[in-house]
């Protein structure tokens, strides 16, 4: 069974996106952190996701090809 890394729209207004990925992966965090502004990304722990800026998810999105490049991307607006 593929890995999933489900995107969801936090707030139901395209804002902000909550991505769940399937594990921990440093390089990924890394690269997050490195590219994308502190005032726009947060991790939730109690959903245990990372919650970006909808202006910054192309660039999330090819992180996560990058990091997970098996895994099965799911968006849910």
């Amino acid at each position: 069974m593929p890995k999933e890394i489900i995107i969801r729209d936090s707030e139901g207004d395209g804002e902000w996106w909550e991505i769940t990925i399937p594990a921990y992966n440093k390089k990924f965090v890394d690269d997050l952190k490195r590219e994308v502004p502190p005032s726009c990304r947060r991790w939730d722990p109690q959903m245990l996701a990372w919650v970006v800026a909808d202006a910054w998810m192309p660039r999330v999105e090819e992180l996560l090809v990058t990091c997970f490049p098996e895994a099965e991307v799911s968006w849910y607006e």
